[in-house]
C-alpha cells in the first residue's frame, strides 16, 4: 500500500516546497514594501501548511442532542428531511441488540 501511496506523498511534499518558497518570497516583498498585514497573512498560511496552526471547529447543541434514541433520531430525520432519507438511513445502520437508547451525552451544568 505505501508504495501505492508514495508518489503522491511526493506530490504533495514538492506542492509543500513550492508553495513555502512563495510564501517566503511574498514575505520578503511584504517585509520591503511595510506591508505588515501581508507579512502576517503570509506567516499564518505558511504555518497553516506545516501543521503548525489547525482550524478549530465549535460544536454547538442542535436539535439532535435531546433525542435519546434510534427511533426518535429516525423520526426527526424523517421529519425534517422526508421518508426517503430516513429509510436510507434505517436501511443503512443496524442496530445492535439491546440499544434501544443511545448513550448519555455530557452536558454543561449551569
Amino acid at each position: 500500500m505505501s508504495e501505492l501511496l508514495a508518489p503522491a506523498a511526493q506530490k504533495s511534499q514538492i506542492s509543500v516546497e513550492v508553495l513555502l518558497s512563495e510564501l517566503e518570497i511574498t514575505i520578503g516583498d511584504a517585509r520591503s514594501a511595510k506591508q505588515h498585514g501581508v507579512v502576517v497573512r503570509a506567516l499564518e498560511l505558511a504555518a497553516k501548511l506545516v501543521g503548525l496552526l489547525k482550524e478549530r471547529v465549535e460544536v454547538t447543541h442542535n436539535e439532535f442532542c435531546g433525542l435519546r434514541s434510534a427511533d426518535e433520531v429516525l423520526a426527526m430525520i424523517r421529519e425534517e428531511l422526508g421518508d426517503q432519507a430516513a429509510d436510507a438511513i434505517a436501511a443503512a445502520v443496524v442496530k445492535p441488540v439491546g440499544a434501544d437508547t443511545l448513550p448519555p451525552t455530557e452536558e454543561k451544568a449551569e
